[in-house]
């Protein structure tokens, strides 16, 4: 069972990121809600369509108006970065099906990403290094979060079915999670740790009794941290 353990300074994960690159390729939703389908993409704010889906080489935006804003990575994919925040109505929510990957960043760019919601239902995403993630709200539903980029999470953070932190024997993809808003974790939904992750709460953790977080891989590095005005708290019958 991994220690938690009360700081007094935030444990400073945000480090930097190059300057956002240029928009190439837009999300429409012309067509449907499949990441896959070439229909969905625009090289322009609006346009028509791209004839492609994003490349490795793609910063990737959401148009102004789209058709849908509830989109499914069905596939595995590689692109710089993700600018999905919220606009006005437009509310981007990200769905990874089970079995997929989502990379943020190559091995020579990086840009910071943010998405409004992400919803990862068995899949995997990973910021690699220099790459950060902002998020409205996240769902990891046996799901994994790697690394080693930074993930912030603004609002509501979900783990339920045995979601994991890293991957196991390869430090290299050690987490950073960083939750500044509610998180619940539920009795038979346990956390597991791997290779030197790290969860940083900023916000309030709530632990049904029989939750568990688990140092799976007995990384000493592996931490849930509690920051300074940050809240941990359990409750139970007795």
């Amino acid at each position: 069972m991994l220690t938690a353990a009360g700081v007094g300074v935030a444990m400073g994960f945000a480090g930097s990121a190059a300057a956002t690159p240029a928009c190439s390729i837009y999300w429409t939703g012309a067509t449907n809600a499949n990441w896959s389908n070439s229909g969905n993409w625009s090289n322009s704010d609006g346009g028509t369509t791209a004839g492609r889906i994003p490349a490795n080489t793609d910063f990737v935006c959401m148009s102004t108006a789209p058709t849908r804003t509830a989109i499914t990575l069905n596939t595995n994919s590689t692109v710089v970065g993700i600018s999905w925040p919220k606009s006005g109505s437009v509310s981007p929510a990200l769905t990874v099906n089970s079995g997929e990957t989502l990379t943020l960043g190559t091995s020579t760019t990086t840009a910071a990403s943010s998405i409004f919601s992400l919803n990862n239902q068995g899949g995997t995403v990973t910021p690699i290094s220099g790459e950060t993630l902002g998020l409205g709200s996240l769902t990891l539903n046996s799901a994994t979060l790697a690394g080693p980029g930074v993930v912030t999470v603004s609002g509501t953070t979900s783990f339920s079915n045995s979601s994991t932190l890293g991957v196991s024997g390869t430090a290299s993809k050690k987490a950073r999670l960083v939750t500044q808003g509610t998180t619940s974790l539920m009795s038979g939904d346990p956390v597991y740790f791997y290779g030197g992750s790290t969860w940083e709460n900023a916000g309030t953790v709530n632990l049904a009794d029989g939750a568990e977080m688990l140092n799976e891989d007995s990384t000493d590095a592996n931490a849930f941290t509690n920051d300074s005005g940050g809240t941990l708290a359990y409750t139970a019958s007795t």
